[in-house]
């Protein structure tokens, strides 16, 4: 059979028990209240405690919403209305989606045991909801958030401060706008995308042995972001500062300027652009540039060729903890390189040319400016306009 007793003048000042088919309740004031229920609809004027299981949904609104120490099944939706915060001391269990509504106020689910197992969407000034099983969350407009996973991490919606999202897999699953910093971790696997990811402060995307492969060409990363993992590929509508730590490649791509440093196997940069950062570059591999000027501020280290495509725009490289080690393919206009490595360099070059080395010099091509090398030996097979 049902319960109803939902007359906002209700005054149940201890803990009620409520057994039955729906079982809707109100008071004026606190409400504690223990279900075992098929449904229910429970309304405080103030704080709201809750434990026990439904079979379906559970409609929650109170001056604050406590999950009590007894643990809370829902076997439908859950939705929780609250103008205090949401806490909980025991687990909290849901078979359908959840949805909290706590604007201005905290939503603290941080328990391991929780098992929310449809999509979470939080509104609050600050939201930590957590769970050793997959996650699904959309942030409606919070404050800050901490979300974490002992499995896949699916995220999105708009944040107006920091989030923190951690989980075997990190996924931004649809648009998704951090207006603070943003903190990634995945533990075993990659850090993804499906939408457009934009963050106004830095990004810290750490993916361990996994991928960080934020490729949407909407992307908007306006502070700089720091990312680890195997492959590292970002791509960036904006400016984009990348410091990069790659077991494996690393793909940039910037609508604007680009400027990188960090290390990986080969890379390939793209931008207006580039710069090779003052924390140094080190390239294991192949390194693929274009951009209409190519400078640097700090050492970079190629281990393989190296290729700089810049238009009509310089390519200056000419600090002294440049090396080079492998063939250099250049084309630009003004081009200067300095390396602790002898150079052996293919050049296009509609302005002048300034060749530097330690070692042995062998240059060819076409330079329409002036020449100018300075090596152990110089080997020169120029075209014409030389």
């Amino acid at each position: 059979h049902d319960v109803t007793l939902n007359n906002a003048g209700n005054d149940f000042a201890g803990a009620v028990t409520a057994t039955g088919g729906s079982v809707s309740l109100a008071d004026a004031n606190a409400l504690a209240v223990h279900l075992g229920a098929a449904n229910a609809a429970l309304s405080a004027g103030g704080a709201l405690t809750v434990d026990g299981s439904t079979t379906g949904a559970l409609a929650a609104t109170g001056g604050g919403i406590a999950f009590g120490a007894a643990s809370t099944t829902v076997g439908g939706a859950l939705t929780a209305t609250s103008t205090g915060a949401v806490t909980q001391s025991g687990d909290l269990a849901v078979a359908g989606t959840t949805t909290i509504d706590a604007a201005g106020q905290s939503v603290a689910l941080a328990r391991q045991g929780n098992h929310l197992g449809g999509a979470v969407t939080v509104a609050a000034a600050a939201a930590d909801i957590e769970q050793a099983g997959a996650l699904t969350a959309h942030l409606n407009n919070v404050g800050s958030a901490v979300l974490a996973s002992g499995a896949g991490l699916a995220v999105d919606g708009t944040s107006t401060g920091n989030v923190t999202a951690s989980g075997g897999t990190v996924t931004f699953g649809g648009a998704t706008t951090v207006g603070g910093n943003l903190a990634a971790t995945s533990s075993a696997g990659d850090i993804t995308q499906a939408a457009a990811l934009a963050v106004t402060g830095s990004s810290a995307l750490q993916a361990g042995t996994g991928n960080v492969d934020l490729t949407n060409a909407g992307n908007a990363l306006a502070g700089a972001v720091t990312a680890g993992g195997a492959d590292v590929t970002l791509v960036d509508a904006a400016p984009l500062t990348a410091h990069v730590a790659a077991n494996g490649s690393a793909a940039l791509t910037s609508s604007g300027a680009l400027s990188v440093d960090g290390s990986s196997g080969a890379m390939t940069l793209d931008g207006t652009a580039v710069s090779f950062g003052a924390g140094g570059t080190t390239v294991d591999g192949a390194l693929t540039v274009g951009a209409t000027g190519v400078t640097q501020a700090g050492t970079l280290a190629v281990t393989g060729p190296s290729q700089f495509n810049a238009g009509a725009g310089d390519i200056l490289l000419d600090s002294p903890g440049t090396n080079l080690q492998g063939a250099i393919s250049a084309t630009g206009h003004a081009i200067r390189l300095t390396d602790a490595h002898a150079i052996d360099a293919t050049l296009v070059a509609s302005g002048d040319v300034v060749l530097s080395s330690t070692g042995d010099v062998t240059a060819q091509g076409t330079f329409d400016g002036g020449l100018k090398a300075t090596g152990a030996r110089i080997a020169l097979a120029v075209g014409a306009g030389a």
